[in-house]
């Protein structure tokens, strides 16, 4: 070490005793950032039998949820904690005449129906939401909530939360409700014209908190048959929220993706990360050159800023894929980006 580099090294020591930095100790890093951030975490696909078969020996384990949700959460295998490194995801998994009591919280998040039921509902500020198969419940920003199993069967659903992205910015707030469940409305949204709605209480007190698979399949179905959709993601469709016209979240939006039989996208990168589940078919995510094959009822992570293609090689059945993605809160601070290889 020279004497002059030897000096510089011992006052970034003495700087640093003071909690400062010097720029010339972080440029060095910035220049490497010429392609773009680094993915913030990995691809991974979990597996829907083996999540199902943990999930049912909870029922002998810990037979009353002790207070909890009966929730196993998908834990990216490059992250501390999170699917990505602004969604978690997860399971849940209640049996006959159980209730996961009501609470509201500050993070966002959703419930995608995988094994629903007749008397399956989630309570959201008072409106009964039922949980039919592949139906999309909301339950926003401190929104009070429930779930009851008034079947005789057990009943899934997928959750996924923007509570990664609450955690890094330490905006997390939890309230339990004093009752097990809440009571439901005399009046509920969609009672007379879309148009009309109270001017007392809250606007989010009357937004649509149920997308119902029955509605929603028709319409993706008619879409395809128009053809293949775009290069990069084939037909895909958004949920939208109907009073603003806009994402269903200020941090989340979701998607479905049908993808044609023997269909491959074309190689696309983008800077959002997402969590995907596959409702019906099976195929492959490649990222990079890593190939991951994934099911029905898998669930798989994609990261951000990561090359990557999506696969059915299927010669006659169609893959359709439920999306949840952090692209609004990407895009409200002006960091959305995305790049289609060159063919």
């Amino acid at each position: 070490m020279t004497e002059e580099n030897g000096a510089l090294a011992a006052f970034n020591t003495r700087v640093a005793e003071d909690h400062l930095v010097g720029n010339w100790v972080i440029e060095p890093h910035l220049v490497t950032l010429g392609d773009g951030p680094k993915p913030a975490c990995a691809p991974h696909v979990w597996n829907w039998k083996t999540v199902r078969d943990h999930l049912l020996q909870t029922f002998s384990i810990l037979p009353d949820t002790e207070g909890a949700r009966r929730v196993l959460t998908f834990l990216n295998p490059a992250l501390p904690r999170g699917t990505t490194h602004t969604l978690s995801s997860g399971i849940q998994l209640i049996g006959p005449g159980e209730i996961a009591t009501a609470h509201n919280h500050s993070m966002n998040a959703l419930r995608f129906v995988i094994e629903g039921a007749p008397k399956l509902e989630t309570v959201v500020n008072g409106v009964p939401c039922p949980m039919d198969n592949y139906d999309l419940i909301l339950t926003p920003s401190y929104s009070l909530h429930d779930h009851y199993n008034g079947s005789a069967g057990n009943v899934s659903w997928l959750d996924v939360l923007d509570v990664t992205l609450y955690a890094r910015l330490n905006q997390m707030f939890f309230s339990p409700h004093e009752q097990p469940r809440q009571a439901h409305r005399n009046v509920m949204p969609g009672d007379g014209p879309a148009w009309l709605r109270p001017r007392w209480g809250e606007p989010q007190d009357w937004v649509q908190y149920r997308f119902p698979w029955s509605e929603t399949y028709p319409l993706l179905k008619k879409m395809a048959s128009q053809g293949p959709g775009t290069p990069t993601n084939g037909v895909m469709l958004e949920y939208t929220n109907p009073m603003t016209g806009g994402s269903l979240f200020p941090t989340m939006s979701c998607t479905l993706q049908w993808l044609h039989p023997g269909q491959t996208t074309r190689r696309y990168r983008r800077t959002t990360s997402s969590i995907y589940f596959v409702i019906q078919g099976h195929g492959t995510l490649t990222v990079d050159d890593k190939a991951l094959s994934w099911g029905q009822h898998d669930t798989f992570a994609l990261p951000n800023w990561v090359w990557h293609t999506f696969a059915n090689p299927s010669k006659s059945e169609p893959t359709i894929l439920f999306g949840v993605h952090d692209e609004p809160a990407i895009r409200a601070l002006s960091m959305y980006r995305d790049q289609v290889a060159e063919a």
